[in-house]
């Protein structure tokens, strides 16, 4: 309801006839559009509870930015066993159809908090790269130009442990 009223207020306040749906805005239940903050921070994954695989949604309109300092910070750990968490910053460059890794990093049985730099403006490979979904070897960044989106994939496996994990990754983006 309050996506429509927003829409109309904006045909009206243009004096433009335009069919709401032709200006490809997201809605709800579909990707999250960036939402940059004073400072240029952004919210990847909002807190979450992960006791199974999965990825959070696609951030939009990152197309601009070149640099994210990202921070994951991983709060609760399952009990007992050895779980583990795989955890891929990922990239799409043709409107998520495929999606590249950028850093990938794992967690354990300590609750921590890390920081990954990633800048655009370095020079990334110089070779062709293939898509590489959740493929990223351990503690790795990649660094270089990366689409219009950003997403976190997360794998998880629970190594005879039980419970979950709590996970939120924000960054600022330059």
């Amino acid at each position: 309801m309050k996506t429509s009223i927003k829409l109309c207020l904006v045909v009206l306040y243009c004096g433009l006839l335009v069919d709401p749906s032709a200006l490809n805005l997201p809605v709800a239940g579909g990707p999250a559009a960036a939402q940059i903050s004073s400072g240029n921070s952004v919210a990847l994954l909002l807190s979450t509870a992960i006791n199974a695989n999965g990825t959070g949604n696609s951030v939009l309109g990152l197309g601009q930015y070149k640099n994210l300092y990202a921070v994951l910070n991983l709060t609760a750990v399952p009990a007992g066993g050895a779980p583990t968490l795989d955890v891929y910053l990922q990239s799409s460059a043709d409107a998520g159809t495929t999606w590249r890794d950028l850093a990938h990093t794992q967690f354990t049985t300590s609750a921590v908090v890390r920081f990954v730099a990633i800048s655009g403006d370095s020079a990334g490979s110089t070779s062709i790269v293939a898509a590489s979904d959740g493929q990223l070897a351990g503690e790795t960044v990649v660094q270089g130009p990366w689409g219009d989106r950003l997403r976190i994939k997360y794998v998880f496996a629970a190594g005879g442990s039980s419970g979950s994990y709590q996970l939120a990754i924000s960054g600022i983006v330059k």
